[in-house]
């Protein structure tokens, strides 16, 4: 562990908590020379506990420094958003991640490739349909069951994880569907360049479900990557997402303070739009 940064009063510390910026924080409280040299000085200890693991790790770093350093010195340890250091917790928000990743880029994927193997874009070519509206038809109906998927996994969550929504729903609603279309455009653009939907699947597979399972965070924390798999997710979209949804389930914080992973979600599906729609016109597949 590193020291990260000092703060002027609790609430900047909170915050900085609260925004992952820091997994612990150590306070020392007014006159504690004063009360060290009487031999009744007192620091605590905050923790952030999303990361169960990490969370576990702090604590019992803290306690072997207890250990070496002697008696007559006391650590108060508090753990926040997930005070019982459960795994559940931690997990389940980003179950989300990869059921969207699933249902957006793997399903999504199929679509187009369908489409060029059965030969019906050439006959699509004879009528007014425009290349906006082939792809937004091939990716409406995926994008609504999306939505259903997030709902049924976020009751569930709730109801039988019992996992708290300390959140707002509405936020965890707009940083899911901007997710979905990312995924969900990558998918497309899988389709388009495997021409086929073995090819297709395949791909999208790889591409999208193992780096949400692997590089995203849900497992394994970032910080404890190899510092090239570190510069790697910050090209994974579900990186991001997981990092919202445990924030808005867990700390309740709202898409204002989280607006720099949040714009990272939004720089990449305008990038992938774009580079869709390019190259949906250099391949020719509709006017």
């Amino acid at each position: 562990f590193a020291l990260a940064r000092s703060f002027r009063g609790h609430r900047e510390m909170r915050e900085a908590l609260g925004r992952g910026e820091v997994w612990g924080a150590l306070v020392i409280p007014r006159g504690y020379g004063k009360e060290l040299w009487e031999r009744r000085a007192r620091i605590q200890l905050l923790v952030d506990g999303v990361d169960a693991n990490t969370a576990r790790l702090i604590l019992n770093y803290a306690r072997l420094l207890v250990r070496m350093t002697g008696k007559g010195l006391s650590i108060q340890g508090r753990v926040f958003y997930n005070e019982t250091r459960e795994s559940r917790l931690a997990i389940v928000p980003g179950v989300i991640a990869l059921v969207m990743a699933v249902i957006g880029a793997l399903m999504t994927s199929l679509t187009i490739a369908r489409e060029m193997e059965l030969g019906n874009l050439v006959m699509l070519r004879t009528t007014p349909l425009t290349r906006k509206e082939f792809l937004l038809g091939k990716l409406l109906p995926y994008a609504l069951l999306g939505m259903v998927d997030l709902a049924l996994a976020t009751a569930a969550a709730v109801w039988a994880f019992d996992v708290p929504l300390r959140g707002s729903l509405g936020d965890l609603v707009i940083a899911s569907a901007v997710f979905l279309l990312v995924v969900m455009l990558q998918g497309a653009l899988i389709s388009m360049l495997a021409g086929n939907q073995l090819l297709a699947s395949q791909v999208a597979m790889v591409q999208t479900f193992l780096p949400a399972f692997l590089l995203s965070g849900f497992i394994f924390a970032i910080e404890n990557m190899p510092r090239v798999l570190q510069y790697i997710t910050y090209a994974v979209p579900a990186r991001y997402f997981v990092a919202l949804s445990k924030a808005i389930f867990l700390k309740g914080l709202s898409l204002t303070l989280l607006w720099g992973v949040m714009g990272a979600l939004v720089v990449m599906l305008l990038i992938l739009a774009a580079v869709t729609l390019a190259k949906s016109r250099r391949l020719g597949l509709l006017p």
